[in-house]
Order: C-alpha cells, then sequence, then structure tokens
C-alpha cells in the first residue's frame, strides 16, 4: 500500500464500492469531494470495484489524477454475497461497504462512505470533526422513508420489536467507527442477518444496517446526504447562505438517465465535463444521445408539445456545439 508522503496536512479515509455500470459516476463523486474539500486535508479514497473494463480503469484514474487525494484500488469479489438480498436497481457491490473497515490502514479510526450517485459539494472533512460518543455510524435520515414504521420493510422491523417512529437512515452515506465494527465483530452479524432475511426485505443493505444498528447512530444534518429531488424544498427552509453546500444524492433514475427528472441534471453534466472522463467531441455525443434519449419520456409526460420539444432540442444542440452548458 502507498501512501502519500507526510505532510502537515489532515489525512482522512472514505470509500467507494462500485460495479463497471457506475464506474464514470463513483469517478465524479470522488472528483467533486476532492475539488471541494478543505486544502489542508489530504484524502485517502478506497475504491472497492468489481469488473472494472480497463478503459474505465484508466479514464477513472486520470479524472482523480489531482493534488489532495491517493486512491487505493482493492478488487471486491461479489460471490461474497451471494446469499445476500440484492434490490432490484442496484448489484451486488452495494453490499462492498461492510467490508471498508477491514482494508482501511490501521492508522485511520473512520472511514467516510459514500454512494457513487452523489455529487459533494461540501467539505467532508466537517463530518470528521463529529464526534461518535459511543456510537458505530453517522448517517443522515431517509427523506422518503422518514421512519422504520413507513418503511417498506415495516413488518420486519415490527418483527424485531422496534419502535416504528424510530428515524430510518440512508445507507449513500455512513461515517463508520472502525473500531467499533471490529470491536463487536459487525460483519459476521451483518451476514447472519442477511442470510436469515433473504426475500423479506425491500431495500437489502439498507435495511439490514437499520436492523443492526438501531439506537447506535449519530444523526447528522439532511445537508450531508440530500436526495436531489428534495433540493429546492431545503434550498426554501435553509439559512446556510453558502448555496450548494451540501452532498447531492442522485437516487432513482440518475442524471444521464433519459428518464431522470432531476433539477440538478445541469450540475452532474457540468463536474463531468469538468473532469475530462471525456474528451471534448466524447462530452458532446454524450450528452447530444442523452438528449435523443429523453424525446420520447418528456412528451410521454406531456411536459411540453412535440413542436416545443423539437425546438428545445435544436437550441440545446446548438448550445452543445458552442460548448455552453446545457441541462
Amino acid at each position: 500500500m502507498s501512501f502519500p508522503e507526510k505532510t502537515n496536512k489532515r489525512h482522512i479515509a472514505v470509500g467507494v464500492c462500485v460495479d463497471n455500470r457506475m464506474a464514470m459516476h463513483a469517478a465524479i463523486t470522488l472528483y467533486s469531494l476532492a475539488k471541494n474539500v478543505h486544502p489542508d486535508v489530504h484524502v485517502n479514497a478506497y475504491v472497492l470495484s468489481a469488473g472494472f473494463t480497463e478503459e474505465n480503469r484508466q479514464r477513472f484514474d486520470s479524472v482523480l489524477d489531482l493534488d489532495g487525494i491517493t486512491i487505493h484500488h482493492r478488487n471486491l469479489d461479489t460471490g461474497l454475497f451471494s446469499e445476500l438480498p440484492v434490490a432490484s436497481w442496484t448489484s451486488p457491490a452495494t453490499h462492498g461497504r461492510i467490508l471498508l473497515p477491514g482494508i482501511v490502514d490501521e492508522s485511520f479510526g473512520e472511514i467516510l462512505y459514500l454512494d457513487s450517485d452523489m455529487l459533494v459539494l461540501c467539505d467532508v472533512s466537517r463530518i470528521f470533526d463529529i464526534p461518535f460518543e459511543g456510537n458505530c455510524l453517522k448517517v443522515c435520515q431517509d427523506l422518503k422513508y422518514r421512519t422504520l414504521g413507513t418503511s417498506r420493510s415495516s413488518s420486519v422491523y415490527d418483527e424485531f420489536g422496534l419502535y416504528p417512529g424510530h428515524k430510518y437512515f440512508n445507507s449513500g452515506l455512513l461515517g463508520i467507527n472502525i473500531d467499533a465494527w471490529r470491536r463487536e465483530d459487525l460483519v459476521s452479524r451483518y451476514f447472519e442477518l442477511g442470510k436469515k432475511l433473504h426475500g423479506r426485505l425491500s431495500h437489502s443493505d439498507q435495511d439490514i444496517m437499520n436492523l443492526l444498528f438501531y439506537r447506535k447512530c449519530v444523526w447528522l444534518p439532511p445537508e450531508y446526504n440530500l436526495f436531489s429531488r428534495y433540493y429546492k424544498e431545503y434550498r426554501n427552509t435553509s439559512t446556510n447562505p453558502d448555496g450548494y453546500t451540501c452532498i447531492i444524492h442522485y437516487t432513482g433514475f440518475k442524471p444521464d438517465d433519459p428518464r431522470s427528472t432531476s433539477p440538478l441534471r445541469g450540475l452532474f453534466y457540468n463536474y463531468v465535463k469538468e473532469s475530462g472522463w471525456f474528451s471534448r467531441s466524447e462530452y458532446r455525443k454524450w450528452r447530444i444521445t442523452v438528449l435523443v434519449k429523453r424525446i420520447p419520456y418528456t412528451l410521454r409526460r406531456g411536459f411540453v408539445s412535440k413542436k416545443k420539444c423539437k425546438s428545445i432540442l435544436r437550441y440545446s444542440l446548438k448550445r452543445l456545439r458552442s460548448g455552453a452548458a446545457v441541462r
């Protein structure tokens, strides 16, 4: 394991678990994190990947060839999770996050896990300043299913005798207390619960964790795991004057999926363009492809007429050719 030369910088550990399908998204998550972290902080990023193509691995490393971040690649054997539940919209790689405490250098007492469909628009080192106070995780309340009783696996929580009004967290961001995980053998307990409840959990890893870490969490403010669909609502109620000072989570359809209705698609496109994942011509081709594929979904929803849709497409293509940003 190669670590950067020791400096006066503060070192933090972050982790992502990703398959080849989400390689670009994971790279953009870490790229946005590196761009917005405090300049006195050095990020050690642990990347647990399954099935990366050589091309995507090269693009990934090229995007993250930045000062202030060091990438530690580890291969993820998804066969380890063959007996665990996997939600239809995820992949077995989603369970990889439970292995992160076991691959981090012993000098770290905490690792911050991030889903690969996030944009980090704030200094994540602030999260490391929040004490665990004896707890195992730092989490944010799920903005869709806010309590155990309103989650899609509420009957399972009832069987375990858990209070239905207790907060339900989203596992897209996890501040992991490494010492606690090792001390309490939480990985083994995770596998035991997953096998026992196979076929009965809606959100697979997220539901297992909500069972395993009931009353063992530090609750973070919502801006650290802010679903993109709720951004406007958050902005209307927030007193934060700094604008996009949060972590955006593109739950549901990803911003480059033609079915996406996220109001923050353009922000994701801007980071993709800036990162250099695509060459200039590749980026234009990719964006045009997404735009064209969006047409039938836009018409189906009835947002605009066919004539208006053609007009928007012509305007968007013109702006793309000129190098301007397009939502």
